[in-house]
């Protein structure tokens, strides 16, 4: 549905690999003359699991830790699957649906922890706070396969299924979001960071689709960076969960972060922190719902990538 035949995607992916590994070294922070590497590198996009790794940044987390983190911002899944297909980045904060396409076509890339991403389904405010309302309702949301999970997942709670909807599927999550606002769609699927401008024009979350258990996010290594960077990975976790204590504690401002320069809104930014759990080690029970959701699609075949050393010194491990 979503993806290519295995043959077909496997021989673009290499080649988009081999093509990408040039073009992505522009794309990347250059390093300063005379300036080391940094420990790790890690793409990212604009979800809120994103904005601890920027406070741990900004507030010398990482050095406390005794290494350096480069964070590479990209545009989207596709471009943080180019980053780690290429070998450009250590790790990414990405989701289930990249995990497992990579697997496909033949990258060494494990799950190491849930990184906290939350989705939330909206409607404009004249179709009232029931899933009751959503049959035959025009939805807008990214075309992410995992939102399509998501979305699924939500659904089942009220005996409704993706048949029963009208899809208005689009590029990314900040175009689906216009959709909505544009009136081209009466609801939208919606990563938390952007609720907050749906919710400044009138909309309201549907009840019972917050999106929080599903591990959606998830944070990502090379198979090499968990190898060889076994004690720097593990420094990555403390500070980063050390800044999402610090942001749950209230001990840091968003507005004192440089979040716009990121592309957060200003409705997010000032709206305040939404409590967020820290990293925890990959419930297998949560990969392998989401993995036979995939297969049902076609894809993939391979087993839960999850990664099965251990990392976790100094924070709580559950699975």
């Amino acid at each position: 549905m979503y993806f290519g035949k295995r043959k077909i995607v496997l021989l673009v992916g290499w080649l988009a690999a081999a093509l990408i590994s040039l073009a992505v070294a522009g794309c990347s922070v250059p390093v300063e003359q005379g300036q080391a590497p940094a420990d790790l590198r890690i793409a990212v996009t604009g979800g809120v699991e994103t904005i601890p790794l920027i406070a741990a940044g900004e507030l010398g987390l990482f050095p406390a830790e005794g290494i350096t983190v480069e964070l590479i911002k990209t545009a989207g899944w596709r471009e943080t699957d180019l980053y780690l297909q290429s070998g450009a980045v250590h790790g990414a904060l990405t989701g289930l649906s990249s995990l497992f396409r990579l697997q496909e076509q033949g990258f060494l890339v494990m799950a190491a922890s849930e990184s906290g991403a939350a989705y939330s389904l909206l409607a404009a405010p004249e179709q009232g706070d029931s899933l009751n309302a959503l049959p035959n309702m025009k939805v807008a949301l990214s075309d992410n396969p995992e939102e399509l999970f998501f979305l699924e997942e939500l659904l089942l709670e009220y005996d409704l299924a993706l048949t029963d909807l009208q899809l208005e599927i689009a590029a990314d999550s900040t175009l689906a979001l216009g959709a909505f606002l544009g009136n081209a769609a009466a609801a939208v699927l919606l990563p938390r960071h952007l609720e907050p401008e749906a919710l400044a024009e009138g909309a309201v979350v549907i009840s019972g689709s917050r999106a929080t258990d599903l591990c959606g996010g998830v944070i990502t290594f090379s198979g090499e960076a968990l190898q060889q960077k076994e004690e720097q990975v593990a420094s990555f976790y403390r500070a980063y969960s050390e800044a999402i204590r610090l942001l749950n504690q209230g001990s840091v401002d968003l507005g004192d972060l440089a979040l716009t320069d990121w592309g957060y809104p200003e409705a997010f930014i000032f709206g305040g922190w939404p409590a967020m759990e820290e990293p925890r080690a990959v419930s297998r029970e949560k990969f392998h719902i989401a993995l036979r959701w995939y297969r049902k699609q076609g894809q993939p075949e391979s087993s839960s990538p999850v990664y099965e050393g251990v990392i976790w010194r100094g924070l709580s491990r559950s699975d």
